[in-house]
């Protein structure tokens, strides 16, 4: 869809329904499930005519029926239930991108991304976000070079159950990380 003269923005959604299957002896297989997932995406050109911007995003949600072998302490030790899975998550995207002079561009890039899954031993929660900065230039004739780093923090919560326990059940991770790139052209045109 053009937003502007500048820009564009689309727009996407699907939904997806699977009934449960016919169990052997009859009724149902208790396997039946549902999703559905959407999103956008908006790019446009700055006013200078330098600078473009991205921003995109996405959903989902889906649903699922199954059969668990849920644990016990007890003969027979395990016992056949019906479970409900619901996931869940959503994530959102930003760039920014420059030129810097003739032969320069800079960009950086913001990301966040959520996932939740529920069920009955054990729910999932995880959130993530990072940031991204990256030069690319050419400080001589033959010399291109791409310069960036990268800073990304997750964090996790695992909800057990009476079956499913966990020592810890919280965990943050932090990463960073640079890098440098270069290529140097010995013999041009070829």
């Amino acid at each position: 869809i053009p937003w502007s003269e500048r820009g564009d923005l689309r727009v996407h959604g699907e939904y997806q329904l699977r009934h449960s299957q016919r169990a052997i002896g009859g009724g149902g297989g208790k396997d039946g499930w549902s999703a559905f997932r959407g999103g956008f995406r908006g790019d446009w050109v700055g006013a200078d005519e330098r600078s473009t911007y991205t921003l995109q995003g996405d959903m989902f949600r889906s649903r699922a029926e199954q059969l668990q072998a849920a644990p016990q302490l007890t003969p027979p030790f395990s016992t056949l239930r019906s479970e409900r899975v619901v996931s869940t998550g959503w994530n959102l995207l930003g760039r920014y991108t420059r030129e810097v002079g003739d032969r320069s561009r800079f960009s950086a890039q913001a990301y966040v991304d959520h996932t939740l899954r529920r069920a009955r031993l054990l729910d999932d929660d995880f959130y993530a976000a990072d940031l991204e900065l990256q030069l690319q230039t050419s400080p001589w004739d033959r010399l291109d070079l791409v310069v960036g780093g990268t800073y990304r923090r997750s964090l996790s919560k695992v909800t057990g159950s009476p079956q499913v326990t966990f020592d810890d059940s919280r965990r943050s991770d932090d990463r960073l990380s640079g890098f440098v790139q270069g290529q140097l052209t010995l013999v041009p045109d070829r």
